[in-house]
């Protein structure tokens, strides 16, 4: 386990690569949060930069949530800090479309 010193709180947002979930990832960066910041397509390293430039360290994490593994990496994310979590927004979703 290597740890990152940090003297800003560490925060878990799952769905942070789009909408919702990048906006509240946007809010914790913006009032100096490290992230790990998850989501499943190839926008997340995107988002992930996008959030660093608020200056804050982001560990971006591609991982589908809906299967045991995806869980499995993110929580190995989360340990590989060497941090214990502050926040916790857990907004991985799948949008199924219709009324």
């Amino acid at each position: 386990m290597s740890s990152t010193a940090s003297p800003r709180p560490l925060a878990l947002v799952t769905g942070a690569s789009a909408g919702i979930g990048h906006e509240l990832a946007k809010l914790f960066a913006i009032n100096g949060f490290d992230l790990i910041a998850t989501g499943r397509s190839e926008h997340t390293d995107q988002a992930a930069a996008d959030l660093a430039q608020h200056g804050v360290h982001v560990t971006p994490v591609r991982a589908d949530l809906s299967h045991s593994e995806g869980v499995e990496t993110v929580w190995r994310a989360v340990e590989e800090t060497g941090r214990s979590l502050d926040a916790a927004v857990l907004n991985a979703g799948r949008s199924i479309g219709g009324a």
